[in-house]
Parts: structure tokens; C-alpha cells; sequence
């Protein structure tokens, strides 16, 4: 992943950027994607929430980004890119928030996203190793950050995640009541940011960050 900061913004840049959206500014070029890229939820991790989780954790500063897969749905084309094709694949608007945790805080996250029969997360900073066939709650083999660092239980990290998450939404239980930060932007501005400043064409990462093992 290529670190590129999200300055923060104010309120009314925030307005503006999400009555562009909006209005006829909505169909001005962002960026151009060299290959198109695409989610959907309840199937796992994907090329476009990889860029998605990419952005939350440029936006939040933060070591590592974990996306809720039901906050990113639909497709970017090869070519040109509009704030509107951007807006859409976020369709519900949340905030960005950021978290101090223990590593075993986002061990639990991780845990929780693994429950199902497939990832229900998208990862920055972070790639797993898991056993879909252990015992929900303890299928987590490995976890490593960026540059093949190992996670440690004790050690503080900035996560970055929505508000919807911060607040303990979709079983994210173990974060409900912790004291989040907001970052001061939407998921819908820090992903246009994140694109914009990006050399194009944009490629989102392709390889898998959530690794299924026996």
C-alpha cells in the first residue's frame, strides 16, 4: 500500500464535498482506475474494499483499517473514475473513527469477522491466517502488520474503523465503549481524498490480505 495522508478537513469542506457528490458535479472525473475493480457483501474480501480499507487507515493515521464488508458494495470501471461511480460504492454514509487498542483488541475484531463461512471484513495494514474449520472464536493462525511484522497481544495500535463498528454494530461488541476519536471525515471523502492523490492509473491491491489454511 502506498502511504498517502488524508489532511484533515473542516465541516463545510465536508458538506461541499458531499454536495458534489451529489449535484452536477457528481459526474466530474476523481481519478482513472487502470482495471475495475468491485465488491459485494457476504462474499468476502475484495479488491475494492482493500482500497476502501486503505483509505479509512490513510485517512485515520492509523496502523492498521478494518471495513465492515456490508459498507462497500458495487464496481469502479477501468478508465475514468466520477465522485458519483465513488459515492455509490459506499451506500450507506458513516464516519471514519479511530480507536487505541491492545493487539489483542483487533485479534478479537478479526476473531469476530471469521465467524461466518467467509470473511465479513476488509483489512490495511493486517494479513491473516486463519482455519475455517476451528472452532468459531479461535480460527486465527497468524497475524502479521506491513512489512512482516508480527501482532503482539500487549502492544497499542491506531485502528481505524466506522462508526458504526466504534459503537459495537454488526457484533463488534468488544469495541463498544471505548474511546474512539473521530477523524472528520465521511467513509465517501476519505476514499475520494485517498484517490485523488494517488499516481493514475489507480490499481486497487489485489492480492488477498485474509488467508484461508488448514
Amino acid at each position: 500500500m502506498q502511504t498517502v495522508w488524508a489532511d484533515s478537513v473542516s465541516v463545510d469542506e465536508e458538506i461541499e464535498s458531499l454536495v458534489r457528490a451529489a449535484s452536477f458535479d457528481a459526474d466530474a472525473v476523481l481519478t482513472t482506475l487502470g482495471v475495475p475493480t468491485s465488491a459485494s457483501p457476504g462474499e468476502g474480501e475484495s479488491s475494492l474494499g482493500r482500497l476502501v480499507a486503505d483509505a479509512y487507515r490513510n485517512a485515520a493515521r492509523a496502523h492498521v483499517a478494518i471495513v465492515h464488508d456490508a459498507t462497500v458494495e458495487g464496481r469502479l470501471p477501468a478508465g475514468d473514475v466520477t465522485y458519483r461511480q465513488v459515492y455509490d460504492v459506499q451506500p450507506v454514509r458513516h464516519q471514519v473513527r479511530r480507536v487505541f487498542v491492545p493487539g489483542s483488541v483487533v485479534e478479537d475484531v478479526i476473531e469476530q469477522a471469521l465467524r461466518g463461512a467467509i470473511p465479513s471484513v476488509h483489512i490495511s495494514g493486517l494479513h491473516v491466517e486463519y482455519d475455517p474449520n476451528a472452532r468459531p472464536g479461535d480460527r486465527v493462525r497468524r497475524i502479521r502488520l506491513d512489512g512482516d511484522r508480527g501482532l503482539n497481544r500487549g502492544d497499542m495500535y491506531w485502528l481505524a474503523i466506522n462508526d458504526f463498528m466504534a459503537f459495537g454494530g454488526g457484533g463488534y461488541s468488544m469495541l463498544a465503549g471505548l474511546e474512539s476519536e473521530p477523524v472528520g471525515l465521511s467513509d465517501f471523502a476519505a476514499l475520494t481524498q485517498y484517490l485523488s492523490r494517488l499516481p493514475r492509473p489507480v490499481t486497487a491491491p489485489r492480492v488477498r490480505r485474509i488467508r484461508a489454511r488448514q
